[in-house]
């Protein structure tokens, strides 16, 4: 595959964003630059099936994610979960995306040890790979899953080598140790609930939404 398909490289970075803080755009800008992808586009879940509804609606969500990517260009709002009725299945999203950018553009799908330890309670999780490569950042308190069926998934499509991975569309899961999902959005949550101070969590500019629109209190 040549250079000019890798710039074109796209990586998926799935949330509530309940709210969006520093941790989410901290990882969400190390993954875009090692993977080396033209845009990093951040999804707020319209409906987790996994999860508990957010009390926040989705429009705020979404709003509060474009507030704190403003003037970014490569980390990017993308409102695609929020446009689809229904529980927002990553099958789904991967699936139309891959239609939007075509079959030899690869795609990364991000996300944390904690979300893939669950992943084969998704929705056909065993087609994923067939639509993006899966990248997986470290969460503390999280080690690599080893039951089965998942454990075999894993082992049979891991690959390390970053450069084998690029090659390619989609098929490979790969582990990224450069960055680590230290910060939830549980803890923001509660501080913010407590009214304590959240500065050195969230971007000034969500700060001051979560205030006018006085969320989590």
């Amino acid at each position: 595959m040549g250079k000019s398909v890798i710039s074109e490289a796209v990586g998926i970075f799935g949330g509530t964003f309940n709210p969006v803080h520093h941790g989410h755009l901290r990882v969400a800008s190390t993954l875009a630059e090692h993977l080396g992808v033209a845009q990093m586009r951040m999804l707020p879940c319209a409906l987790p099936p996994h999860r508990a509804l957010p009390k926040v609606s989705a429009a705020q969500r979404l709003a509060m994610l474009e507030l704190a990517l403003k003037g970014q260009s490569v980390l990017r709002a993308d409102d695609i979960e929020l446009q689809r009725q229904g529980p927002s299945y990553s099958i789904d999203t991967l699936v139309q995306v891959r239609r939007e950018i075509g079959t030899q553009v690869p795609l990364f799908f991000c996300m944390g040890m904690d979300t893939l330890a669950g992943i084969n309670g998704w929705q056909r999780w065993r087609e994923l790979l067939d639509h993006c490569h899966i990248v997986v950042c470290s969460r503390p308190g999280w080690a690599l899953p080893n039951q089965e069926p998942l454990a075999g998934w894993i082992s049979q499509n891991r690959r390390d080598d970053i450069n084998v991975v690029k090659r390619c569309a989609q098929g490979h899961i790969y582990f990224c140790d450069r960055v680590n999902l230290d910060l939830s959005s549980t803890a923001v949550r509660d501080k913010l609930e407590k009214g304590n101070c959240t500065a050195d969590m969230l971007p000034v500019a969500v700060a001051n939404y979560i205030k006018q629109y006085q969320l989590y209190e």
